[in-house]
């Protein structure tokens, strides 16, 4: 018999106003009363999701979770989540605008944002769209992967 993964738990300060923030940056349901939230991720009650458990000495942490947009782009959602609260603590740029932004949500809880998919499928299916995007001022601040420099880094598209 094999473990099933039921929640994560980020504790927070105010569960009312985080799930507020975390119901409207992933458009799940956050449900619960008292000193917790289950921030559903998906509909099937069997499906895992975030449990907000609120702990008024709660300092903020590395929640190690890690998030895409449903559609769109990667900078367009973390400006979302800018509008919602959040703050950018780092940014990792791949190379051909693909990346992943670490972010805080309103009580400084780290997550993590990263292209998604309709940016990897465009980026998998059109080689013009290869050359990059070091003029995209979102990436300026940017930390490279190491060994990377300018153009010079090569994805791999594997298929599996």
């Amino acid at each position: 018999m094999a473990l099933f993964f039921r929640y994560a738990t980020i504790r927070v300060r105010d569960v009312v106003a985080q799930a507020k923030f975390w119901s409207e940056a992933t458009g799940c349901r956050a449900v619960g009363a008292g000193d917790g939230a289950l921030l559903r991720l998906d509909e099937d009650r069997d499906n895992p999701g975030v449990l907000l458990l609120e702990d008024h000495g709660a300092v903020p942490q590395v929640t190690g979770l890690a998030f895409c947009p449903r559609s769109g782009g990667l900078v367009g959602e973390v400006q979302r989540l800018m509008v919602l609260g959040a703050q950018i603590v780092g940014k990792v740029h791949r190379g051909f605008g693909l990346g992943e932004v670490t972010l805080a949500d309103p009580e400084g809880n780290w997550f993590l944002v990263t292209s998604g998919p309709e940016e990897l499928e465009a980026f998998e299916n059109d080689e013009s769209g290869r050359e990059g995007c070091a003029g995209d001022p979102f990436w300026a601040d940017a930390e490279q992967p190491p060994g990377r420099t300018g153009h010079g880094f090569t994805y791999a598209v594997v298929e599996g």
